[in-house]
């Protein structure tokens, strides 16, 4: 997989460098613009500087006294936030609510901060930031019932990218769930136009948008620990799965390939935890065996709860004590892999001596994907 043959990946590759550029201006960009000018030239495609240059000053001079970086919410939104509240008030036991909402919404303030703490040290806490997870299992959850009131085939996607959105401004557009929902809005397009589309330049081409209308996103950590996990997946895993050389489906499909793709999701986000945070969570590659297919479970119960409070408080009830159990062995696994893996604490100077590993491992990937295309 040449990543560099994908146009889509120079222009995000661009807008970084444009933004960086921008903000943090240092001579040493002066060296970094020779080998850009000379490709440029080389490629005889000069509208990537044009580009660069425009959006250089059009990032400097706007987006410092941008207002845009308000989260603002329509009033249907505060309207559906509200009533999910009240539901949650009424049927959940106040620590499980708070971690419902941070499952759910995104919203870690009703979280305590005890349970904070947990969730960081057992470095879980990227599944309080809604993202694709979140997305395929509201996705899968919203077609079912389009199936059971019998919506023809051709009107699921239509009605279902719409409802992603909403779901999308419910959580305040956070950069994860916005990645997500719109490459998923690329693979519904290429499903309707019968093209193939490679994930990894949905990927991208999610990013560029994202950064085209909010370039300080970049800045963002839960933007940038969204693109490095998928990226890792999507890179670094397809390499792994060439390692496995197991006979048995069961033990592969259910243990081995997602061990390697929570490990691939781990090394590419792993520079940026140490950079921000200055610790190394151990617990993330083995904890998200469990932990995943459990919350894979809570979020469609979520949902059940949300649609039967409309009109069935008998189902609702029934569906809530499900719901809280499973929220209380959530929080009582995370607390155990708390314990037996403990958080190591390191400079975050060290971040850049990780990255430089990482982009070692993705070159040796490049390598070899070169040999076995």
């Amino acid at each position: 997989m040449n990543l560099f043959s994908f146009p889509i990946v120079k222009t995000f590759l661009l807008l970084i460098f444009s933004i960086l550029f921008a903000f943090y201006f240092h001579p040493f960009f002066l060296f970094l613009l020779i080998p850009f000018i000379y490709l440029v030239f080389k490629w005889k495609k000069y509208y990537y500087l044009i580009f660069f240059l425009s959006f250089s000053l059009y990032t400097y001079f706007y987006f410092p006294n941008s207002q845009k970086s308000q989260k603002k919410n329509f009033i249907s939104q505060n309207k559906i936030r509200n009533y999910i509240e009240r539901t949650f008030d009424n049927y959940l036991e106040k620590e499980n609510k708070g971690l419902v909402f941070g499952l759910f919404l995104g919203d870690k303030t009703k979280l305590s901060f005890g349970l904070k703490e947990i969730f960081r040290k057992t470095g879980l806490y990227h599944i309080l930031a809604v993202s694709g997870l979140h997305i395929t299992i509201f996705a899968f959850v919203m077609l079912i019932i389009f199936n059971i009131f019998q919506i023809p085939f051709s009107l699921r996607y239509i009605f279902l990218i719409p409802l992603l959105f909403l779901y999308a401004g419910l959580c305040s557009f956070q950069p994860s769930i916005l990645r997500a929902g719109l490459m998923f809005l690329f693979i519904s397009f290429s499903y309707f136009l019968n093209r193939k589309t490679l994930p990894i330049n949905n990927l991208f081409a999610s990013g560029v948008l994202i950064l085209l209308f909010s370039p300080l996103t970049l800045f963002k950590t839960s933007f940038q620990l969204s693109f490095l996990a998928t990226f890792g997946i999507l890179y670094l895993y397809p390499y792994f799965d060439t390692l496995i050389n197991i006979k048995n489906n069961l033990i592969k499909n259910i243990l081995i390939s997602p061990f390697f793709v929570s490990l691939s999701a781990y090394l590419a986000t792993l520079p940026i935890i140490i950079s921000t945070f200055g610790n190394i969570p151990t617990a993330p590659v083995f904890a998200n065996l469990v932990i995943i297919p459990l919350v894979s479970l809570i979020i469609p119960l979520i949902l059940l709860v949300l649609f039967f409070s409309l009109f069935s408080p008998f189902f609702t009830l029934i569906f809530s004590y499900s719901l809280n159990f499973l929220l209380k062995i959530l929080i009582i696994l995370t607390k155990f892999f708390s314990q037996i893996f403990p958080l190591i604490g390191v400079k975050k100077e060290y971040g850049i001596l990780f990255f430089l590993i990482f982009l070692s491992l993705i070159f040796f990937c490049y390598s070899f994907y070169q040999k076995n295309p």
